[in-house]
């Protein structure tokens, strides 16, 4: 089983090391993307800029799941029932 918390500590230290290695490479663009806002991976890249893409994300996602969950689009689904399906997934 998996410690959440090693997980998250261990990813910090890979952060801390990209960090170090950009440090030598001047003059180009860094672009760490993750799906995971944890506040290990935030405390070590504030000081960069940060571009949020959730609400790109949550599009597609929804999407996706209307197309892969027929019965969304049915009228046995209210729309709030849908939305709320889609915010809980």
């Amino acid at each position: 089983m998996e410690d959440e918390k090693t997980r998250w500590s261990d990813a910090a230290n890979i952060i801390s090391i990209v960090l170090d290695l950009m440090k030598d490479a001047s003059n180009s663009v860094k672009i760490w993307f993750s799906s995971q806002n944890k506040h290990q991976i935030r405390e070590k890249l504030q000081q960069f800029p940060t571009i949020t893409m959730q609400d790109q994300t949550d599009r597609d996602v929804n999407a996706y799941l209307l197309e892969v969950v027929p019965s969304l689009h049915g009228s046995e689904v209210d729309e709030d029932t849908r939305k709320w399906i889609l915010i809980e997934i």
